[in-house]
């Protein structure tokens, strides 16, 4: 686990909000802690950038994935744990004001920007510029509240995002590696796409690259050894047996019924 850290014991006097600490975590599936009330007061935000956490504190129990950020109370005891098999995320400790709701998740698209804020407010803490750090907090507090979705529309981005990447990644990507770009677990991407595809991640993949192969036999003089080369099969006898298994035809067949409905319309058009 990667663990980093800066604490300041008697931060500036700042009329909104105080910083206490700044953690950042990258933890492994054995993370789990049980913490203690903090002073009365105190308050966390917590945001993950990658993988999946679970989280109980007053106001409830959270399950924190990238791109989702919550404010709670900790002058309460908490705790806290790995969902499956990693968990990112940056922990902040705080007093003061905030247009954040305490309880309320938060959800943003995992991205530059978010973390680029958590960096600059950990280098402020390592400065003793307390300060600065409360204003990048607080900026990041305030963007988080005006720019966050719900999360019907957090997931339904997050899908968007997947298909669009796999679409222009067609033969470079598998699943393994869109989880990882989209900085969600493989578990998160598959329930994605069985709620919004009525699929797997690698069967919504074979579709498109099975489409793929439609539009090139249809609209191409290209062998069917040429296509399955282009689009990834090992070799034309497996992209045969994938093709004539969803559509009962074998890629030849298709191609001559495409070019003879595509013929009979033009005869017709001629009339």
């Amino acid at each position: 686990m990667y663990y980093d850290s800066v604490r300041i014991s008697d931060p500036s006097q700042n009329p909104c909000l105080f910083v206490h600490a700044v953690y950042r975590l990258m933890a492994d599936s054995t993370y789990q802690v049980d913490h203690p009330a903090l002073e009365p007061g105190k308050m966390v935000f917590v945001y993950t950038d990658m993988g999946q956490g679970d989280l109980s504190c007053l106001e409830g129990s959270f399950a924190l994935e990238a791109g989702t950020a919550l404010l709670f109370s900790a002058d309460a005891p908490f705790c806290y744990r790995t969902r499956l098999e990693q968990w990112n995320f940056w922990w902040f400790e705080l007093a003061g004001n905030s247009i954040c709701q305490r309880g309320k998740q938060y959800f943003l698209a995992a991205n530059d920007r978010a973390v680029s804020l958590c960096k600059f407010i950990l280098n402020a803490m390592r400065t003793n510029n307390s300060s600065a750090a409360a204003a990048y907090l607080s900026c990041f507090l305030t963007w988080t509240a005006e720019l966050s979705c719900n999360e019907r529309d957090f997931k339904h981005l997050v899908f968007d995002q997947a298909s669009a990447i796999l679409k222009e990644k067609l033969l470079h990507i598998n699943i393994a590696s869109l989880a990882q770009e989209l900085h969600v677990s493989t578990r998160t991407l598959y329930n994605l796409f069985q709620y919004f595809a009525g699929c797997s991640p690698k069967a919504y993949l074979d579709t498109l690259v099975l489409e793929n192969a439609k539009y090139l036999l249809a609209n191409t003089t290209k062998t069917v050894s040429e296509i399955a080369d282009e689009i990834g099969f090992s070799s034309p006898f497996h992209l045969s047996r994938v093709f004539k298994e969803a559509t009962a035809l074998s890629p030849t067949a298709y191609r001559q019924k495409v070019r003879f409905l595509r013929d009979s319309d033009n005869g017709r058009a001629d009339l």
